[in-house]
């Protein structure tokens, strides 16, 4: 039986190592997870930060030392994406208008989680969105490019104090851009212009940014992660709030406040979405 004080460690690297889990395994380790977080966190006796406001963040092309309590997702190299801080978790489901465009965010079920977490990133989990340690042979190569949005993204409208700025190789797919009416149209329309911010808001793999008199605009996320689905699929991973992502080498991606981290496998931009789900 394990010690309480060595439970979590062992647990992390059964989900680590083991090629397959059954699911009373997994669940039992969650329950005994939860038990030696909580036990953990007595002992510190600062609680993790929390933040509700973010808007403009540069890049951290360094590995940082990680406190306890610090809200983080570390990539584990061809294996899932391990979430650290108690960041809680939830679904969110795509609502689409009567003509079948993407309207809104639905809230969906709230996941019961603390302390440190493992969430799929090969697409094979029967119980995603959590890791249940079935990932072998799976290639998580990361392809990202390591720069920053600004230097990716082009920009598609610009006028009168406002541009729209597009990283394509961020697009998840859902299709807010075209929504009710298009983004640009939106845009050129001073009347609909609180319609486009909301259009790039709902935009979950920040791959639309909207600046005005050269200030991004972003809306205010608390930190968190949501399993996105737009039924019948599977969506990314939703990391809100300026949460550090951190590769398997140690190197944290540029931290943004609307991240969207691919759970199916077959991005081309891991650990990024590219739509790749949709296909």
């Amino acid at each position: 039986m394990l010690c309480p004080e060595n439970a979590r460690y062992d647990i992390l690297n059964v989900v680590k190592n083991a090629k397959v889990l059954p699911h009373q395994v997994i669940r039992c380790a969650r329950a005994l997870r939860i038990s030696a977080d909580r036990a953990a966190r007595r002992a510190f006796s600062r609680p993790p930060p929390r933040l509700s406001v973010l808007l403009t963040y540069d890049a951290v092309p360094h590995r940082g030392d990680e406190m306890p309590g610090e809200m983080r997702i570390r990539i584990e190299k061809d294996g899932p994406y391990m979430v650290s801080g108690g960041v809680p978790l939830m679904e969110e489901v795509l609502k689409r208008d009567p003509r079948g465009g993407a309207e809104s965010w639905m809230p969906g079920a709230t996941h019961q989680v603390d302390g440190e977490y493992a969430l799929c990133r090969c697409g094979r989990s029967a119980e995603r969105p959590f890791c249940t340690g079935v990932h072998d042979g799976f290639d998580g190569t990361e392809t990202a490019k390591r720069n920053t949005f600004d230097e990716r993204a082009r920009t598609y409208c610009k006028g009168g104090g406002v541009e729209l700025l597009q990283d394509p190789s961020l697009c998840v797919g859902d299709g807010f851009c075209h929504g009710r009416r298009h983004i640009e149209d939106n845009i050129r329309d001073k009347r609909t212009m609180g319609a486009a911010l909301e259009q790039t808001y709902f935009c979950s793999g920040g791959s639309l940014v909207i600046k005005i008199d050269g200030v991004k605009q972003e809306p205010e996320l608390d930190r968190c992660i949501s399993a996105t689905s737009a039924p019948p699929k599977k969506g990314p991973l939703w990391a809100k709030g300026g949460i550090p992502v951190e590769s398997s080498d140690g190197y944290v991606y540029e931290v943004r406040n609307r991240v969207a981290l691919c759970g199916c496998g077959r991005s081309r931009n891991k650990p990024f979405c590219d739509a790749s789900h949709m296909r």
